[in-house]
């Protein structure tokens, strides 16, 4: 099916919609710390190969609980450990994710109140005697906690009431987002008691992992013990589906994320209004949707949908040429990494952390210092459409390749806490 018919049949069917190998051939090798990154960023070694239901120790195989605060497909961090847990099920004995949304859940939220700064996005504190009910009898031997929130500091206290080791994800720079939420007295509260929550779960992780080299050095700077960096997953659906080629010519731009503050939308709108041929489409909700429907109002060129599925995003992706992410503060970018696995153009700032990754960044467009979006936009639309597509194909591939890599980091980084926490472990967990 062609772009123009793929992006017909989803704008039809979405109209109403209200809408996440570096391993080196020693699996006992560890990744690298921020001391021993070469001017700031990682280069692939080999991946191992992995087996499934491996766990750390010979008899003691891995049962992994991920408490997250984020929501899955809600943001990067909640659409990570969703797409992380199914991965590692291949791999360990059982892995659960525990999270505010579910209301299958034992864990399901007790307590609950909109974000301060964006009411799309809610803080929820967890049943205390269901979520401990829940964990102890699903028994796991390690404890994944991703969030500094309710969810996350539970998790904190579980893993020391259990004795057993816990894992830290560090995704997003809170601090960062507080000084954009929170610009007064509030703003400072908040960003002492982020930098407080992070700090005690770094003091008490077995293992802390970062997701670009810039918020490892922050992990370290943080009071971090064994920090390294971790990869990103896409879903199956990005990497297995057949790519669609692109246009000759660069005719659809897709931004696809949270409409907020950070995420630098008056950037894509600008982008628009300058390239007035080049249709864009916006998926997405959060507080700047009152912008952003002014713009789709204002400009022929511009089409929001709202919030999409994440399942919805490839065949969304395919109709599109390119997928921008100019953001002001981005960890890393889950969503570019999934517009290359999909075979898209992808252009992103410099403060974006997947422009930190050198094996990514070469099939990546990095708005320069002296340029605005638009204008990278002008440039790649410059380029022979020969050209495009082989850099298109390239970062597809280098996408998959970052997606086999992760698995394995997480399976090593498991495997090395479980071992090391062994004689601590309970008998009725070691058994």
């Amino acid at each position: 099916m062609t772009s123009d018919k793929l992006y017909q049949q989803r704008q039809s069917t979405m109209s109403n919609s209200t809408q996440s190998g570096l391993l080196s051939r020693n699996s006992e090798e560890r990744c690298p710390s921020v001391s021993e990154l070469p001017d700031s960023r990682l280069s692939f070694p080999d991946p191992v190969e992995l087996h499934p239901l491996q766990g750390g120790l010979a008899g003691s195989p891995l049962r992994v609980v991920v408490l997250s605060d984020a929501e899955p497909d809600r943001n990067g961090v909640g659409s990570y450990y969703a797409d992380l847990v199914v991965q590692l099920r291949e791999h360990v004995e059982s892995a659960v994710l525990f999270h505010p949304g579910n209301q299958a859940s034992p864990g399901y939220r007790y307590l609950s109140a909109p974000l301060p700064g964006d009411h799309t996005q809610r803080i929820s504190v967890p049943r205390p005697a269901h979520l401990w009910r829940a964990i102890s009898q699903f028994r796991p031997t390690v404890i994944i906690v991703p969030t500094p929130g309710p969810f996350g500091l539970a998790g904190l206290l579980i893993a020391r009431k259990l004795d057993i080791p816990l894992i830290v994800g560090f995704h997003t720079h809170y601090e960062a987002l507080a000084t954009l939420y929170w610009q007064n007295r509030f703003g400072l509260v908040c960003q002492r008691y982020l930098n407080w929550c992070n700090r005690l779960l770094f003091r008490h992780g077995a293992a802390v992992l970062a997701n670009s080299p810039d918020m490892l050095r922050q992990a370290m700077n943080g009071g971090a013990r064994a920090a390294s960096l971790m990869g990103t997953s896409v879903p199956d659906d990005f990497v297995s589906l057949p790519a669609v080629p692109l246009n000759r010519c660069v005719e659809r731009v897709l931004f696809a994320g949270r409409l907020a503050d950070e995420k630098n939308l008056p950037e894509v709108v600008e982008a628009a209004r300058l390239h007035p041929h080049v249709q864009f489409t916006i998926a997405g909700e959060g507080p700047l949707r009152p912008m952003v429907e002014k713009a789709a109002r204002e400009l022929d060129n511009v089409h929001y949908l709202g919030w999409v599925a994440r399942t919805e995003l490839p065949g969304l992706m395919d109709a599109h040429d390119v997928l921008l992410l100019p953001s002001r503060v981005e960890s890393f970018g889950t969503v570019a990494l999934e517009g290359m696995a999909r075979g898209r153009l992808v252009i992103v700032t410099a403060t974006c952390g997947i422009a930190e990754w050198p094996q990514l960044a070469d099939a990546l467009f990095i708005v320069a210092d002296d340029e605005t979006p638009s204008r990278t936009l002008q440039r790649l639309s410059a380029l022979q459409p020969e050209l495009r597509q082989s850099i298109a194909t390239r970062a597809r591939q280098q996408a998959v390749d970052l997606n086999a890599w992760n698995i394995g980091s997480w399976m090593q980084t498991l495997r090395r806490v479980q071992r090391e926490a062994a004689p601590s472990l309970p008998d009725e967990l070691a058994a």
